[in-house]
């Protein structure tokens, strides 16, 4: 398999066109992976002052951000504008996820049903941009300098040296169709790549996302870092080392570690590894899980090979807070068709149709895949049918398989649902 194709697995839904070429091949991630593993568009802690006047100025910034105020918020205001939830899930989006149980794929989400949480903020992606006109999506906002920046910030913190910096605009990466979008971001910058004296590699993009790659970078014996034979128990101590060992990067003031298994095609694990910044407020902690978080991946051999960091923070505006249905709101909605999927058909729930029988497992998320606003959505686990194989795939033995299915949480008269939506409300 290309490197490439390795790195379009971590983080899911980019274009292949947008991912630099990569040193050492890991174990590939499995396509399944639709959430849980990393994606692009959000990057790791900044200050976010959201929802109570406690969140108003939020001063634990990622030291890799600290020069960015683009989360402070002084004033909380009620949303009133309409919120555009459309959903991109992208050519690698696939709504399935593979595991042996519902309990492997819990994300220790700071949500929970009794939390009684009545309204939600919503943010703007200012470094959204249209696909109409462009062959392969992109996040562009940051300036060079601001991105240089970041990659040096980096670099320090990991006591590294910069001995090359590559800037790429946005037209270096992707085909651009349409003459008049090509003249209106042909001079945005997309990436700048950070080579290090250990050749270790930092990219930072356009949105502020990080992703570093190493060389050979070990972790002590003792640890048991992999993709399919590592223990819960052991996947806990790898990521206490690894919030130790790089609390200089994150900056989270109160990291909290999760790690969740699904299953490969073979029925092998796919474990991924992340940390997020806890906070008292529960919604400040929804926000920190959802966008704003680092996820480490081993190599083949139990080393270290990449760290993604997400904040999407730092290229977002705060828009309002709003109010949300409950779950049971959001639970009818979801029996009556009213939801976001890329699941093909009918045919894939159990007996051809969607039932309250078959939720699994719901949990309050915000979605970061390119969308033009991070809104909250009901983000329910159903089980499908276990007879479901297509042309190359089938579901392993003692596995189940489960849809992703959406609900926004905005109440409904905030939705603006565009005509080309997969959700219509009935």
């Amino acid at each position: 398999m290309k490197n490439t194709e390795i790195m379009l697995d971590v983080i899911g839904e980019i274009d292949e066109k947008l991912i630099p070429d990569i040193s050492e091949t890991p174990k590939k991630r499995g396509i399944l992976s639709f959430y849980i593993t990393a994606v692009l568009c959000a990057t790791a802690i900044l200050a976010i002052a959201i929802g109570i006047p406690s969140l108003r100025k939020h001063e634990n910034k990622a030291s890799i951000y600290a020069f960015l105020d683009r989360a402070e918020i002084s004033e909380i205001v009620k949303g009133t504008d309409p919120m555009n939830t459309n959903i991109s899930f992208g050519d690698m989006g696939a709504g399935e996820i593979m595991a042996e149980d519902i309990s492997k794929l819990d994300e220790v989400s700071p949500w929970s049903e009794d939390a009684n949480i009545t309204e939600m903020p919503v943010l703007r992606n200012d470094a959204f941009v249209d696909d109409e006109g462009i062959l392969g999506g992109m996040q562009l906002f940051l300036d060079e300098e601001q991105m240089i920046s970041i990659a040096q910030n980096a670099a320090k913190a990991l006591s590294l040296e910069v001995t090359q910096l590559d800037v790429a605009k946005a037209t270096d990466n992707v085909e651009i169709a349409d003459p008049e979008k090509e003249k209106e971001i042909k001079n945005r910058i997309y990436s700048v790549d950070a080579t290090c004296a250990d050749n270790t590699t930092i990219t930072v993009y356009g949105d502020g996302t990080v992703r570093i790659i190493f060389e050979g970078k070990t972790i002590p014996s003792k640890y048991n870092f992999s993709y399919n034979n590592t223990t819960d128990a052991e996947a806990a101590e790898v990521l206490d080392y690894l919030m130790t060992e790089y609390a200089g990067l994150t900056g989270f003031k109160n990291p909290k570690a999760y790690s969740c298994v699904e299953k490969g095609f073979e029925g092998e694990d796919d474990r991924s590894y992340c940390i997020y910044d806890s906070a008292d407020d529960i919604r400040e902690s929804i926000l920190n899980h959802d966008l704003a978080y680092a996820t480490f991946y081993p190599d083949e051999n139990g080393n270290l090979f990449c760290i993604w960091i997400n904040n999407a923070f730092c290229s977002s505006t705060y828009v309002g807070d709003y109010p949300i249905i409950t779950v049971d709101e959001a639970t009818e909605k979801l029996i009556n068709g009213a939801y976001y999927s890329s699941i093909p058909d009918d045919e894939y729930f159990k007996k051809g149709e969607l039932s309250a029988d078959d939720i699994a497992m719901v949990q309050l998320k915000y979605r970061s895949a390119g969308e033009k606003y991070y809104v909250p959505y009901y983000e329910f686990y159903v089980e499908l049918d276990p007879e479901i194989s297509e042309e190359g795939f089938e579901i392993p033995d003692g596995t189940k398989l489960y849809g992703l299915l959406y609900v926004p949480a905005v109440a409904e008269e905030y939705l603006d649902v565009l005509d080309n939506a997969t959700m219509v409300y009935q």
